[in-house]
């Protein structure tokens, strides 16, 4: 199979104690959404930023192995998380545990780099994250369809890469 991008990112309402993440996949210009929507406390409750971006990527590593992808190229808004997976000493943060499981994935990819993108470079993942608070089960789907505001965010993405 070819090489698969993967564009990730996390969102999470403190007021609510909610937190969402999304991801979106696309291949040699074909767009594949797939969106992990955690929109219940239940399931990833109110965490820090780092560790949702954690999950964020983790959710999407595991998705890119699922379906066959060896050659990955990753982009997420999230600087910080981004520099962390660079440091191969132990991270005992909270979510320390979570940051040891994408090392480990990333090894698991023939080829596999990761950058920061500015966050208008990366619509299509922040708004799924931003929807996923909304919900109340995960969402996943994989298709050319969707609604329309990810179509116009798909866009807008697109034209960062030009």
């Amino acid at each position: 199979m070819g090489c698969l991008k993967l564009n990730f990112d996390g969102a999470t309402d403190v007021r609510n104690g909610v937190s969402g993440i999304g991801a979106v996949f696309r291949v040699h210009g074909i767009t594949r959404q797939a969106e992990r929507c955690p929109g219940s406390s239940n399931q990833v409750g109110n965490l820090p930023p780092r560790a949702v971006e954690s999950l964020a990527m983790l959710h999407g590593l595991r998705f890119a192995l699922h379906v066959g992808f060896k050659k990955l190229e990753v982009e997420g808004d999230a600087l910080t998380f981004l520099n962390v997976l660079n440091d191969s000493s132990d991270d005992h943060s909270s979510e320390g545990h979570i940051l040891d499981e994408v090392k480990q994935l990333l090894k698991s990819f023939i080829s596999c780099s990761w950058r920061f993108v500015r966050r208008d470079c990366n619509k299509v993942a922040h708004r799924l994250a931003k929807e996923a608070l909304k919900l109340s089960q995960p969402w996943w789907f994989i298709s050319e369809s969707g609604p329309s505001w990810l179509h116009q965010c798909v866009g807008m993405d697109f034209e960062c890469e030009v």
